[in-house]
């Protein structure tokens, strides 16, 4: 588990550091951490929301894919990655 990933999920963190957090994967093409952070139910929807945007600037199309058609990712999430592909 990458320090960027455990910034996020840290709810003792403020919402600013875990955006940048949410970014540094982004810019270090984290791509499995971005999605690990899709998929947990736990984490605050915007966060969520912001890594599969993230994903999108990544260009990881068959991540995306695989999320759009995830049962287990929220319906909303799921047309987002969909809107992405």
């Amino acid at each position: 588990m990458t320090a960027p990933l455990q910034t996020v999920l840290r709810t003792s963190v403020p919402r600013p550091k875990r955006y940048d957090a949410i970014d540094t994967l982004a810019e270090t093409n984290e791509t499995a951490d971005l999605a690990i952070l899709v998929r947990i139910d736990s984490l605050h929807g915007e966060y969520r929301r912001y890594a599969v945007d993230a994903l999108a600037g990544c260009n990881a199309d068959s991540i995306l894919a695989a999320i759009a058609t995830d049962p287990t990712v929220h319906d909303s999430l799921r047309r987002q990655a969909a809107r992405h592909t």
